[in-house]
């Protein structure tokens, strides 16, 4: 740095006093090497490790617009545990829970992001909005809530009156069409339970069911981009193929 004020701008960031030489570098290839060991190592076991512990807290926590640590690449390890998955998959079944945190300044509470809990193993995931890799940073408030939580009461809690209000299950059910009147959504998970016959996220698809003797053969004309669902039951080990074609 040639700066003729350098003193000065050592001072600014903190390290007037610092007995490095250089005082300040942009980059360190010392570090970057002793970081190198650890980039592509599978850290996954120890938390399978402490988890299964059952009395240690776990908290893993992404900032939504973080592409490289985000909450996308987050999900296929943590699914991948051991512990977790063999927990019926407790952790991911049910629909991710509000967490609100009061902003003292502006007197209500604001979403603070959305988390699911594994209560067996004590394992939590919180997805944390309008914020990328430095959430304590852009996210200070929930930051110190969070951590609140967990060292005072060992995992995130509800703060708003009551419980209800941060599960999103009845939320989920108010957007899926009253099930096409063809099911009924379960309010803990927020998806239809689809009566026999159809299918989809809303139940709005008719399934068609295939007979299990004979030939069976049927045309169907659709328009444009279509899906058709088939179902087929086998109870006998007799074989069986199936065949489709298209004409124009």
């Amino acid at each position: 740095m040639k700066s003729n004020k350098k003193q000065e701008l050592y001072e600014a960031i903190h390290m007037g006093n610092s007995p490095r030489n250089p005082v300040f570098m942009w980059s360190s290839s010392a570090v970057s090497e002793a970081y190198q060991y650890e980039a592509m190592v599978d850290w996954s076991v120890w938390y399978d490790l402490v988890a299964e512990s059952k009395n240690v807290s776990i908290l893993i926590y992404s900032g939504e617009f973080d592409m490289l640590d985000g909450p996308l690449t987050q999900e296929p390890w943590l699914k991948a545990l051991k512990t977790l998955a063999g927990d019926n998959q407790a952790m991911w079944s049910k629909p991710r829970k509000i967490y609100y945190v009061h902003d003292d300044v502006a007197n209500q509470d604001i979403v603070g992001g959305y988390y699911r809990t594994d209560d067996t193993y004590k394992f939590t995931f919180l997805t944390v909005p309008k914020t990328g890799h430095f959430v304590p940073i852009a996210q200070l408030l929930t930051t110190k809530t969070f951590l609140k939580d967990i060292i005072t009461k060992g995992s995130l809690q509800c703060h708003k009156q009551t419980e209800a209000e941060c599960e999103t299950g009845a939320i989920m059910c108010g957007y899926m069409n009253g099930c096409s009147k063809q099911g009924t959504c379960s309010s803990t998970t927020g998806k239809c339970i689809c009566n026999v016959g159809f299918t989809g996220a809303d139940c709005s698809d008719t399934l068609i069911n295939l007979p299990q003797a004979g030939n069976f053969q049927q045309s169907y004309q659709v328009q444009g981009v279509n899906w058709l669902y088939f179902t087929f039951s086998q109870t006998a080990a007799t074989p069986f193929s199936f065949s489709l074609s298209s004409q124009n």
